[in-house]
C-alpha cells in the first residue's frame, strides 16, 4: 500500500469516526413519581429534536408547550392516563412543533378562551391519538393547521363552546367539528 492509499484510508477512518462521534440517537426521557423529571414541561425542555417522552399516571398542574418535534407519550402506570390540568388558565397542551406525537394523556381545566383549549395544535403534520380534552374552552383546537392525524380521541366541553375547533388560513371563522366529536350540555 503506497502512501496515497494509506492517507485516503487514515481520512476514511476519521470521517467514519467523525459521523460516530457527532450523530445522536434519540433519546427517551421518563415524567413522574420518582422519574428524572417531575413536570412534563421540564422534560420537553430539556429534549432534543426526534426524543420521546414518556409521562407516567398523575396528575400534572402545568401548561405544556411542545415547541420541538417532540413524541409524548402517556402511560398508565396503575391509575389511569396522566393528566394535564391547565389550573384555568392558558392551554393544558400546545403542539407548536410540526411532525409531533402526542398519545394517551387527558387535557383538562383551561382557560374559558377560544385559544385556551385542552389540546391546541398551531403545527402540521402532527399525529394526535388517544387523548381525552374535556372541562376546556374548547377541547381540541387546530389553528392554521394542516395534514394533521387524528384518531381515537374524545373531546367534550361544557362551557358552551365547540369541542373542536379548526381554523385553516382560508377559513374566515372557528369551523366546529360535528358528530364525531360531543358537546355535554
Amino acid at each position: 500500500m503506497d502512501c496515497k492509499d494509506k492517507l485516503k484510508t487514515l481520512l476514511n477512518g476519521l470521517l467514519i469516526l467523525i459521523m460516530l462521534v457527532t450523530s445522536t440517537d434519540a433519546a427517551t426521557l421518563s415524567v413522574g413519581p420518582g422519574q428524572s423529571y417531575t413536570t412534563t414541561q421540564a422534560a420537553v425542555d430539556a429534549a432534543s429534536p426526534g426524543d420521546t417522552i414518556l409521562v407516567q399516571s398523575g396528575t400534572y398542574y402545568e401548561n405544556v408547550n411542545v415547541n420541538k418535534q417532540l413524541t409524548l407519550q402517556g402511560v398508565d402506570s396503575g391509575s389511569g392516563l396522566p393528566v394535564i390540568d391547565a389550573g384555568g388558565s392558558g392551554r393544558a397542551i400546545t403542539l407548536n412543533a410540526d411532525g409531533c406525537i402526542l398519545d394517551g394523556f387527558v387535557a383538562i381545566n383551561s382557560g374559558s378562551d377560544d385559544y385556551d383549549a385542552g389540546i391546541l395544535v398551531n403545527s402540521n403534520n402532527n399525529t394526535i391519538t388517544g387523548n381525552t380534552a374535556t372541562g376546556n374552552g374548547a377541547g381540541i383546537y387546530f389553528h392554521s393547521s394542516s395534514n394533521n392525524n387524528i384518531s381515537g380521541n374524545t373531546a367534550t366541553t361544557t362551557q358552551g363552546s365547540a369541542s373542536a375547533y379548526i381554523r385553516s388560513p382560508a377559513a374566515t371563522q372557528l369551523q366546529a367539528i360535528p358528530p364525531t366529536i360531543t358537546t355535554m350540555a
